[in-house]
């Protein structure tokens, strides 16, 4: 490239604002029209496939919770969440269940108490319940109640984190490795593999928020764990595995991004951000940028 090409290469070219302003008026209320097909599309997935659905919509929640909340004068009546029992008999299942769905900030002494009534050494078999609430919706309250446990077992938590970490429960399974579960004809694998993602996510909340607690008992585990994850996020991108599956695994080092060793840190600031998609560069920058 010669010297006058260079000039014109970064030449400055002036536009008056009103046409400036026209264009970008066009732009937008072009950017908002939705191709029909593109539209018919979008119906068909919302209608078959439940997590593509839009009614959780979290702006529109929250919209309705503000409503509530005036009609009610009362910021705290909204429950965590609401699941369903198991279809079994056991009286204690049933008990926790409910009490894990009306627990709220206002409630919260109440229905601690109460779970602190059910709960003994001979039924901490009940940990699996609050562990499930904690991989569906990822809240403080369920952690309280989660620590309740430690009364009989101190290392009860600490097991079931060493067990998670040991067998490799969050580990991409061989389905999403092995196909692009963005096709189309994926969408149920798809769904369920949000699913599987968020409560993988949530449980990974559980081992950061023990580690924060009691760093002497969970250092070996965070330590091996935050390797291991970088390991095998270095060997998917390494191996071009589909973005979904490195995007979770750096999910997963976004969580515990304030602990991890520097030399992580250093390594993930060696990529080339230019050659990976779009939302890998943006965790990967949130992650360096710690």
């Amino acid at each position: 490239m010669n010297k006058e090409d260079e000039e014109e290469e970064y030449e400055i070219i002036k536009i008056d604002l009103d046409i400036f302003k026209q264009e970008l008026k066009k732009y937008r209320e072009n950017k908002k029209i939705i191709p029909n097909n593109i539209q018919i599309k979008y119906n068909e997935i919302i209608k078959s496939y439940n997590c593509f659905s839009v009614k959780y919509d979290p702006k529109s929640v929250w919209e309705k919770k503000k409503y509530k909340t005036m009609k009610n004068n009362n910021i705290y009546k909204q429950k965590l969440h609401i699941f369903t029992p198991p279809n079994n008999n056991n009286k204690n299942n049933k008990i926790l269940i409910g009490l894990l769905n009306k627990i709220t900030i206002s409630n919260e002494e109440i229905i601690i108490n109460k779970i602190n009534e059910i709960i003994n050494i001979n039924n901490l078999d009940l940990i699996n319940i609050v562990i499930n609430f904690i991989g569906k919706k990822y809240d403080i309250l369920y952690i309280k109640i989660l620590k309740i446990f430690e009364k009989y077992d101190n290392k009860i938590i600490y097991n079931y984190i060493n067990n998670y970490v040991d067998n490799n429960i969050w580990y991409p399974y061989s389905l999403i490795k092995e196909k692009n579960i963005l096709n189309n004809e994926y969408y149920d694998e798809y769904c369920n593999y949000i699913k599987w993602k968020n409560s993988q996510l949530n449980i990974f909340k559980i081992i950061y928020y023990m580690y924060n607690q009691n760093n002497d008992l969970y250092e070996k585990i965070f330590i091996n764990l935050s390797k291991k994850i970088y390991d095998e996020i270095n060997f998917s991108i390494n191996n071009n595995y589909y973005k979904y599956i490195i995007d979770y695994l750096l999910e997963i080092l976004e969580i515990f991004k304030n602990k991890i060793d520097n030399k992580i840190i250093d390594n993930l600031k060696e990529y080339d951000l230019k050659k990976v998609d779009s939302s890998t560069r943006f965790l990967i920058l949130n992650i360096i940028n710690k």
